[in-house]
């Protein structure tokens, strides 16, 4: 269940068996109630960009973390109290006493509280200088700053952010590179494996996409037009063949097409606000039919300037917008296209339905992240529904995009009044008589 605020941002979010979590204006989750786990539900505090800082467990623990995701303090549920360092505890203190290790996690320092004992591997010193905490925290970036280390655990603690910071405030140089020399040469502290903060993120993110593909009744019917907007931009202007598609307009998506516009390398994962940001900044273009199968000639129709996708809703916002007068023969439909795809172009409206639809179509099964690999996939399955011979190449035209999406959400037919889903949009009084366009009639829907 998704709970919208007065300009219908998401605010909350609550789904079952995941958990729930309260947005911020920008749509980042702030606060995550984790239900996933039912023997550890937990609250986490998110920043505003996305990282967690704080997190409450149900069993009597916490531990905070670092903007670069490193445990820094845990308290545990036996009253323990641990500062961590990369993967080591720096500091251990419980009812039975304090434990100290160095960033290679060799115990330095142990105090038995029982019969007041104070055990160090270095020596107890006086000292009448004026002693400072900035002196052994330079120390510790003098420490790091060797290009040699003890073993792992160091060096993970020494390629933290944090240090690298330190070593730049008393302008040490970092190593390029580091080696490490074996393991512990004292008796270890406990040891923690980072990444705990990205087990939370990908808690998170496996909510948000469940949650955001749980719409609410009022918003499970779409329009064309909403299906246009989204592949109008997902698409190039790239036809079969060696064809492009006239200007305005738009023809395939394709793997490679699809791969530049997200910018994914490698094995690259794009999240949905990615998606979604990627999307908003693709020029419009008025997707063109096809027509035949792939490799076919006559799929030289494609690039046919009157040839468009949804003609009847096409037909309909150039009534509605003045731009034509219902009578007079079109004749080749690109004459209007360029007036209509600009104001096209000019809305703000994204139907987050058919963007969501589309992001788990492209996601595949798990429906988190996007990749090269799910990307090629989602397009050879989609490309190859419904024909005889499956397709050997990655790409999609209008009609194979509609046809996944409609499978996946109503698809409302053309012809009863241009629409938007629920909400009727005069289109005449938003653009103005001859489609001139009038942001003072923008509704608030559109922004």
């Amino acid at each position: 269940m998704t709970v919208l605020d007065e300009t219908e941002t998401r605010r909350a979010g609550v789904f079952g068996a995941l958990g729930l979590g309260l947005y911020d204006a920008n749509g980042t989750v702030r606060l995550f109630a984790d239900t996933i786990d039912e023997n550890n539900t937990a609250m986490t505090l998110v920043d505003a960009k996305g990282n967690p800082r704080y997190r409450a467990s149900a069993n009597g623990d916490m531990r905070t973390f670092d903007k670069d995701g490193y445990d820094r303090f845990m308290l545990d549920e036996d009253g323990s109290v641990r500062i961590l360092d990369g993967d080591i505890e720096a500091f251990e203190l419980s009812k039975y006493g304090m434990v100290g290790a160095d960033p290679s996690g060799n115990v330095t320092l142990q105090f038995n509280r029982l019969d007041g004992t104070l055990k160090t591997a270095g020596n107890v010193e006086q000292d009448n200088r004026d002693l400072k905490p900035d002196d052994m925290k330079k120390e510790y970036a003098q420490f790091c700053a060797g290009t040699e280390l003890p073993n792992e655990a160091a060096l993970r603690a020494c390629e933290a952010p944090e240090t690298e910071r330190i070593m730049q405030e008393f302008s040490l140089i970092i190593p390029e590179t580091r080696r490490t020399l074996g393991g512990y040469s004292r008796p270890s502290g406990r040891d923690y494996s980072t990444g705990f903060a990205d087990k939370i993120r990908n808690e998170i993110a496996t909510y948000e996409r469940e949650e955001v593909f749980t719409p609410p009744p009022s918003f499970l019917a779409v329009e064309p037009i909403d299906v246009v907007q989204i592949f109008g931009r997902l698409a190039g202007d790239m036809c079969y063949g060696t064809t492009t598609a006239p200007s305005g307009a738009s023809c395939l998506a394709s793997k490679v097409r699809l791969t530049t516009m997200l910018r994914i390398s490698g094995r690259e994962m794009v999240d949905y606000y990615r998606f979604e940001s990627a999307l908003q900044g693709e020029t419009f273009g008025w997707p063109l039919q096809t027509n035949g199968a792939p490799g076919d000639a006559s799929n030289r129709l494609t690039v046919s300037n009157d040839n468009v996708v949804e003609e009847e809703a096409y037909r309909e916002m150039l009534r509605s917008t003045a731009l034509w007068d219902g009578v007079t023969e079109l004749g080749t439909l690109s004459d209007y296209r360029t007036n209509l795809v600009e104001r096209m172009a000019y809305t703000a409206y994204w139907n987050p339905q058919v963007t969501e639809v589309a992001f788990r179509l492209l996601a595949g099964p798990a429906g988190v992240s996007i990749s090269a690999a799910s990307i090629e996939s989602a397009l050879l399955s989609m490309c190859s529904d419904n024909r005889e011979t499956p397709c050997t190449e990655p790409r999609i035209s209008y009609g194979d995009f509609r046809r996944a999406i409609s499978q996946e959400t109503t698809v409302r037919e053309a012809g009863t009044g241009f629409t938007f889903s629920d909400n009727t949009v005069d289109w005449g009084s938003i653009f103005g008589n001859g489609g001139e366009f009038n942001f003072d009639n923008m509704p608030d829907r559109f922004g």
